[in-house]
């Protein structure tokens, strides 16, 4: 069982955890004559508010990263529905970018602050949409006479985040 990611844009869209069956075949001439299509596929939301939780698998500097560089991470545990249905696997990649990046300075506190922007499925390679909360960093203030020191952060770092719409999960029905 393979899951086909969609963006479902707005929290209006928000469902429950129950799966809601969706046909999405052409009518034949078995509906002309009353009979329903079988569905193709139940569709699944990952509710806005939900956190994605993400490792860092691109090494980020406020001093050597610019604005618009890519990002990459993975989920470290699975989405999944509140009755334990896997809808996005552990492992999953989480492509983002770098929205800002200050250069620390003898008076500028280094600045990095990114978010992830697309789930790939690690089976399907399907992709979807997300939105998500931007993470920002801040270099902390030095003792008198040092310097400010840029933010780092490395691969494997926690750079998890808030799902701020919904996600839509639809998978094939059998």
């Amino acid at each position: 069982m393979f899951a086909t990611l969609s963006f479902a844009a707005g929290a209006a869209d928000l469902v429950r955890a129950e799966p809601q069956s969706v046909s999405t075949s052409r009518p034949s001439s078995s509906t002309a004559r009353g009979k329903a299509p079988r569905p193709r596929f139940t569709e699944h939301q990952v509710a806005a508010g939900t956190t994605l939780p993400i490792q860092l698998h691109t090494r980020l500097s406020s001093n050597a990263n610019r604005a618009a560089d890519a990002i990459e991470g993975r989920l470290l545990r699975p989405l999944t529905t509140r009755d334990g249905l896997e809808l996005v696997p552990a492992g999953a990649v989480v492509l983002g970018t770098v929205s800002e990046a200050e250069p620390a300075g003898p008076k500028q506190r280094g600045r990095l602050a990114f978010t992830f922007h697309v789930v790939e499925h690690p089976e399907t390679g399907s992709r979807a949409m997300i939105k998500a909360s931007v993470l920002t960093f801040e270099s902390e203030i030095p003792a008198k006479g040092n310097l400010f020191a840029e933010v780092r952060l490395e691969k494997g770092s926690d750079a998890s985040v808030l799902l701020l719409a919904p996600l839509l999960v639809r998978i094939p029905v059998n």
